[in-house]
């Protein structure tokens, strides 16, 4: 069975990755990079558009993981020739809704619902939607997205196409076999302070936080200082993406005053080199989360490490129309705030983390804490579900094609 991944973006590597190191003996897997751009061949009433979000470094480290498997394609020629050998096809991007007649046979990983819609209107006027799957990390993201009820009647015509399972909660498994203090000590990290992972990134306008660059800069500067001064080692993470450096965020104060961010980081994780690549690392050996801004890292890597998520003093006015905006968080992010899973408050942070005072904690400390997991426990069965990467290719890729 050939079978061939499409890397678009940085986000998914590490899909690409747990994939192909779970696949079974009787596959033959390769992965293929497109590094270029190309307008949809669909013509669609809203265009969209292939576009280059790696640079030559991830060119190259996706080379030295996967080796011989792996190709860069830099022109559409290039990149039809390698799907065009393959059986199946999967894609966790744009690609089905901008190449015609990619492959015979299509696996959308549509894990968040990030192209809910544009994958709905792909299998509605596909010629063979028998040969289209269409894969999220949990049924919810079916039920609660925001375009379900203008799809109400193609998702009940093809609700047979789609199907729920994160292979990402392998990640896991694969840390819990080193441990945290382990993977500390390799990469120098103390193991005897708190960790704090700092996500910084402006978000999007329709995720954001905040009224402005200014008092985004102001609050991220001040929630990191205030950890700094409780003694935690804080380890960042920015998005250097093509398209974050010269387009989206390419004002943001993360990258115009990173020098001043900088003085009071201990240990960067940047980039998607290694395995598990650092995002997943980071959240993992982390004792909280500090989200500078809405990030989807809260409520995906985050909460399958049942990771406790602490927030900057954002503008509230701001904070409250994205979450009540249908059009504003998703709603994976929304429920993270219905379950009471994100703070801003210090003091009570310290309630969710493991990092605590031995001997010095209240039964109403305990109590506190002993909730929040569980809270955080219901978050992550109820929006990642199925039984990892073997799933994914038992009952998806290699099964049940009509």
């Amino acid at each position: 069975m050939n079978v061939c991944f499409s890397i678009n973006r940085a986000t998914d590597i590490p899909l690409a990755q747990i994939l192909y190191l779970k696949k079974p003996d009787n596959v033959n897997m390769k992965i293929v990079a497109s590094v270029f751009s190309h307008t949809d061949e669909y013509y669609w009433k809203k265009s969209k558009s292939l576009q280059i979000w790696l640079h030559e470094e991830d060119i190259n480290q996706l080379q030295e993981y996967f080796g011989e498997d792996f190709t860069p394609c830099y022109n559409v020629k290039e990149f039809r020739a390698q799907f065009k050998s393959c059986q199946i096809g999967i894609f966790s991007g744009r690609e089905p809704f901008i190449f015609k007649n990619i492959c015979s046979k299509i696996v959308c990983l549509d894990v968040v619902g990030d192209y809910f819609h544009r994958y709905l209107d792909f299998l509605s006027i596909a010629d063979k939607p028998e040969n289209i799957k269409i894969v999220m990390n949990s049924r919810l993201w079916l039920e609660r997205h925001r375009f379900r009820s203008s799809y109400i009647d193609t998702i009940k015509k093809h609700e047979d196409k789609f199907y729920f399972c994160d292979p990402c909660k392998d990640y896991k498994t694969i840390l819990d076999v080193k441990g945290k203090d382990e993977i500390k000590k390799n990469l120098g990290i103390p193991t005897d302070k708190p960790i704090a992972f700092v996500s910084l990134r402006r978000a999007d306008p329709h995720l954001t936080m905040f009224e402005s660059n200014e008092s985004f800069y102001n609050a991220a500067i001040k929630g990191i200082e205030k950890l700094k001064d409780k003694g935690f080692y804080i380890i960042s993470r920015r998005r250097k993406g093509v398209d974050d450096l010269k387009v989206r965020r390419v004002n943001s104060p993360v990258h115009t005053k990173y020098e001043e961010f900088s003085k009071l980081i201990d240990f960067e994780m940047d980039g998607w080199d290694g395995f598990p690549s650092k995002i997943w690392i980071g959240c993992y050996i982390c004792d909280v989360m500090l989200i500078t801004d809405m990030t989807g890292l809260s409520r995906r890597e985050g909460t399958i490490f049942e990771t406790p998520i602490l927030l900057t003093d954002y503008d509230e006015h701001v904070y409250n129309k994205n979450l009540n905006d249908k059009f504003g968080w998703d709603a994976g992010m929304k429920d993270l705030h219905n379950k009471q899973l994100m703070t801003n408050v210090h003091e009570e942070a310290r309630t969710f983390i493991n990092y605590s005072k031995p001997g010095k904690d209240s039964k109403v400390f305990i109590s506190k804490k002993t909730q929040y997991k569980e809270r955080m426990n219901k978050y992550k069965k109820d929006w990642h579900q199925g039984n990892g990467s073997k799933e994914m290719w038992d009952n998806v890729i290699l099964d049940n094609w009509e």
